[in-house]
């Protein structure tokens, strides 16, 4: 489903740069996680996503953002602890591999 930084109660976050975690774990219950905490959180009743590809970085076939990712994942319905924890894990094998 598209999110976008800014929806919701929380307002928009000042840098695009951290891991960016977004979950839903209800109809209407989204929450955005930025570097492990709780960003943003958002009522948005859910819908069925459409039949197509996932993408990391792009909008299309041909269309690239010029970023640089470290780490793309799919899960369902993360709680706040589990968001922590991935985050926690993520820096920590990070910092093991030399990675700043």
């Amino acid at each position: 489903f598209p999110v976008t930084i800014t929806f919701g109660t929380g307002g928009a976050t000042t840098s695009s740069i951290g891991m960016f975690m977004v979950s839903r774990t209800g109809a209407s219950a989204l929450s955005l996680y930025k570097n492990g905490s709780l960003h943003i959180s958002d009522t948005t009743a859910s819908s069925t996503p459409a039949n197509g590809n996932m993408r990391l970085g792009s909008i299309s076939a041909s269309s690239f953002r010029a970023s640089e990712f470290s780490m793309g994942f799919v899960g369902s319905g993360f709680t706040a602890t589990e968001a922590s924890d991935i985050y926690t894990w993520f820096e920590t094998y990070r910092t093991a591999v030399g990675v700043t």
